[in-house]
């Protein structure tokens, strides 16, 4: 049965595995409310520096409407926040 993700059962993914955490502890994470919960998700500007990496046009298509969403509520955070 072929894996999904080109993922083959005997590979190690701790190099992958790191790599992620690596990027994770890069990340400036921000807690948001969903309903009752809690959730901390990237920082905009973090995934407005991860679509532009990955380059994909998908990716690029959204970072306008990111950008602008960016400015708009920059605008409307007090100084130091």
């Amino acid at each position: 049965m072929e894996q999904p993700f080109g993922y083959d059962r005997g590979m190690d993914a701790s190099p992958l595995l790191a790599r992620v955490v690596a990027a994770l502890a890069r990340q400036k994470l921000e807690a948001v409310l969903i309903g009752n919960a809690a959730a901390k998700v990237a920082s905009l500007p973090d995934i407005i520096a991860s679509k532009k990496a990955a380059g994909r046009e998908r990716d690029l298509a959204v970072l306008p409407v990111l950008e602008k969403t960016l400015k708009a509520t920059a605008s409307r955070r007090p100084r130091g926040s």
